[in-house]
């Protein structure tokens, strides 16, 4: 008596093999898998105690006094499976050496065929940064490109157009040959993607023990990729014909309801700074500030922090959130999770003007934007032209001054909100980025394949097994370790 659609159901496989009279729910593939078997009821999910009971009543009457028919009754239903199912969609073949993965000729499709490899966190689950530079951009370009979304051990037994990976998402530099050989081989393209310069990890970064290992695979990727796209201007440094496709937030997500501002709840003002655990340094920039606020305003203001810092002596005036369960464990959660939370009036984003901070985006501000707030973030190159409504000196004075200006003028609040949100909408959106994101695909796809390097055969060319494989599924390569993520 299922209430949701199935589309398959092996509990409905085991009462077919039994061979006993059914009775089920008129739902999902359950009415296909039954269509023109005798001694069979179909009843409506939505039904009444006092339907369900005189489907019973008949069975009952239909029932009475046959002779049981056993597992014969099985021979009326089809193997769709075996029989439409595999054959509608046969598997793709695997292309000669050198003749592409589409094909030379008038007949091939004008939809690109990409496999994209995310980044994922040891559950399997895709990190943030795989959601907003690969599957949320994917997902926007659905009616121009065919994606397939793999594991790297998996899309080594794949063939496309295009090949899409980034960050971490390749476990080891082993791994990252055997894809540039499989792509060179299939006559596919390998796009390499990066958000920050995880080529370049300084000593003093907060995750540098696991980051900085981890950089000979990132030169890698960087020299085998056909291309590479980063997400601002500052990491083109990292290779001469490095194409910039700047971070862009999917308004399906945060923008629920379109251009219209959250409306402003009684109480006190609200303070955000949201970021992951390695903002140590940067909430050490705005402390001072804060501290200052707190006793200004006390219970009139009320600061909010979301991750930034893994430090747990925090000042009792801090009220640190998180979201718990699911929401927590995705991407789509999260947003999902804060954009429900009561309403923001000012959002933080301190940034120490560091090398590696240089190469950052100016996400933050966007998110910010998308939930109404008035942005105050610091005048620094990462921010510079993004819909900060502010730009404020890393000194205490100047963070002072300008919390303390906005607490105090929410007019001038209201108004600054409102010109990030337009700004966001008009430039920092998926859709709006979405013909300039086309654009790179279409030029990537046109450009030769970049020729094999000259390198002599190692013992780790000869080791594609390090490529991992998605949980549970059958596969001749091991999982190597789990990546956490930046």
């Amino acid at each position: 008596p299922a209430q949701w659609p199935e589309t398959w159901s092996y509990t409905l496989s085991a009462a077919l093999d039994a061979g006993l009279p059914i009775v089920a729910s008129r739902i999902g593939a359950f009415p296909e898998r039954l269509e023109g078997r005798p001694l069979t009821w179909l009843v409506d999910p939505g039904a009444t105690t006092a339907t369900w009971r005189a489907v019973f009543e008949e069975a009952r009457a239909a029932l009475r006094g046959r002779a049981p028919v056993g597992r014969a009754m099985r021979a009326a239903v089809n193997d769709f499976y075996g029989s439409a199912y595999l054959t509608t969609t046969p598997p793709p073949s695997p292309l000669p050496q050198g003749e592409g993965a589409r094909g030379r000729g008038a007949a091939a499709s004008a939809r690109l065929r990409v496999i994209a490899i995310p980044e994922r966190f040891d559950t399997g689950v895709p990190t943030p940064c795989a959601y907003i530079r690969l599957l949320q951009p994917l997902h926007h370009l659905a009616a121009d490109l065919d994606v397939t979304v793999a594991y790297p051990g998996d899309a080594l037994t794949m063939t496309a157009d295009i090949v899409l990976t980034h960050r971490h998402a390749i476990p080891d530099v082993a791994a990252a040959e055997a894809l540039a050989a499989h792509c060179r081989a299939a006559g596919m393209k390998l796009v390499y993607d990066l958000d920050d310069d995880l080529a370049r990890i300084p000593p003093d970064h907060a995750d540098a023990a696991l980051l900085r290992p981890k950089a000979a695979l990132v030169r890698r990727l960087l020299g085998d990729a056909d291309a590479v796209w980063v997400s601002t201007a500052a990491l083109g440094s990292l290779r001469a014909d490095a194409l910039v496709i700047p971070n862009g937030i999917d308004e399906r997500l945060w923008l629920p309801d379109g251009d219209a501002l959250p409306e402003r709840q009684p109480g006190p003002v609200r303070l955000l700074f949201m970021g992951t655990t390695t903002h140590g340094e940067d909430f050490a920039l705005v402390r001072a500030a804060l501290t200052r606020l707190h006793a200004e305003f006390g219970r009139r203001v009320r600061f909010d922090m979301i991750g930034v810092t893994p430090e747990d002596d925090l000042p009792a005036w801090v009220n640190r959130s998180l979201p718990e369960g699911a929401e927590g464990q995705s991407y789509p959660g999260f947003v999902n999770w804060i954009t429900r939370m009561p309403a923001f009036d000012i959002g933080i984003a301190p940034l120490a003007d560091t090398a590696f901070n240089r190469g950052k985006s100016s996400i933050k501000t966007l998110d910010y934007a998308a939930l109404g707030l008035t942005v105050l973030a610091s005048d620094v190159p990462a921010y510079r032209g993004s819909p900060a409504g502010r730009l404020v000196a890393n000194t205490d004075a100047d963070w002072t001054d300008a919390l303390m200006h906005l607490i105090r003028h929410p007019t001038r609040r209201r108004a600054m909100a409102q010109a990030a949100r337009a700004a966001l909408i008009e430039s920092g959106t998926l859709a709006a980025q979405a013909a300039s994101r086309l654009a790179a695909w279409r030029e990537v796809a046109k450009t030769p394949p970049k020729p094999a390097p000259p390198r002599p055969p190692t013992a780790s060319a000869a080791r594609p097994a390090a490529a991992t494989r998605r949980p549970g599924a059958p596969s001749r390569l091991p999982p190597a370790p789990g990546d956490r993520g930046a």
